[in-house]
Order: C-alpha cells, then structure tokens, then sequence
C-alpha cells in the first residue's frame, strides 16, 4: 500500500512523522478508535510504499520507541 491508500483507508486518522533511520521514508500512525490503548503504525520507504506495520499499546509503539532506530 501507499501513504495515499493508507490516508483513503483511515481518512482524518493518520499522522505522518518523519522516520529519522531512514531518509523520506516516515512511520503513519492511525488513531485508535475512541477509548482504546491500541496504535496502529504503518512504517513506508523513501518511495512512499508500506513496507512494515504493527499494532499495540499506545506508547509503547511509538517512533521513539522503535526497534528500527
């Protein structure tokens, strides 16, 4: 999938952050519905592709606590 297809499937929901490892490639986080501890994290290329995703407790999935860095 692209940042575009991931943005129609989640639309409003997404925040794009910079993926500090890797140079244009970023994570897209997609809001977890309300009330729920769960974060959905799309992680793209350079190119703009999905190449990883994961989901798990808000927080502990965040860029910053990233295995990729």
């Amino acid at each position: 999938m692209s940042i575009d297809e991931i943005n129609k499937a989640y639309p409003g929901k997404v925040k794009q952050i910079p993926n500090p490892s890797f140079e244009g490639a970023a994570f897209l986080q997609v809001s977890p519905p309300d009330g729920k501890d769960t974060q959905l994290v799309f992680e793209t290329d350079a190119l703009g592709s999905v190449t990883n995703w994961r989901i798990g407790k808000r927080g502990a999935i965040e860029p910053d606590e990233s295995c990729t860095r």
